[in-house]
C-alpha cells in the first residue's frame, strides 16, 4: 500500500495455516468447544463463553449439520522492542473463542500472524486525519481479502 508517497508492507502468515497450527495442538483441539453450550447456575442463564451465547447457537443452526462454528479472534497492542521504549511494533495475533478462556490467554494458545506497517505522519495533524485512521485500518481488510483469496 502507498500512503503519501511512501510503500508500506503488511508481512504476515496465512489466517487458515494459523488457525491449523493452534489446531494441530492436541491440547489445543483436546480443549475445544464445537458446540452451543448454554450454562444455567440456581436455574439462571449465565455467559461465561463465546460458545455460550445466542449468537453462537443462531449461527450454528444455520449451519448445515456436519459443520462447526469457529470463533476467530485478532488483536493487536504496541510492543516496545527496545530498553529505551523508542522502538515499538504493533504485532497481530490471532487466537480462537472455542478455546475456553482460562486456556485461551496461555502462550500456546495464540500465534502470531503479523505485524501491523506503522504509517509516518509529518505532522500531528496529519496523525489525527480521517485519512490517515482510514489507511490505518485498511491493513486489516488487506489482509483478509488477500488471505481469502489466495487460499
Amino acid at each position: 500500500m502507498t500512503y503519501k508517497d511512501e510503500t508500506y508492507h503488511l508481512y504476515y502468515r496465512l489466517i487458515f495455516d494459523v488457525i491449523k497450527e493452534l489446531l494441530s495442538n492436541k491440547e489445543i483441539f483436546d480443549n475445544c468447544t464445537f458446540q452451543y453450550t448454554p450454562l444455567y447456575h440456581e436455574g439462571q442463564r449465565i455467559y461465561r463463553e463465546q460458545y455460550n451465547v445466542e449468537w453462537w447457537e443462531r449461527v450454528q443452526n444455520s449451519l448445515p449439520s456436519n459443520a462447526k462454528v469457529l470463533s476467530i479472534i485478532l488483536y493487536s497492542d504496541a510492543t516496545t522492542c527496545d530498553h529505551l521504549g523508542k522502538t515499538s511494533e504493533h504485532p497481530i495475533y490471532l487466537t480462537l473463542g472455542n478455546i475456553p478462556s482460562w486456556n485461551r490467554n496461555k502462550p500456546n494458545s495464540k500465534v502470531l500472524l503479523g505485524y501491523f506497517p506503522q504509517l509516518k505522519a509529518k505532522t500531528i495533524s496529519q496523525k489525527r486525519s480521517k485519512s490517515f485512521k482510514q489507511q490505518s485500518v485498511h491493513f486489516i481488510n488487506m489482509l483478509w481479502i488477500y488471505d481469502t483469496t489466495v487460499t
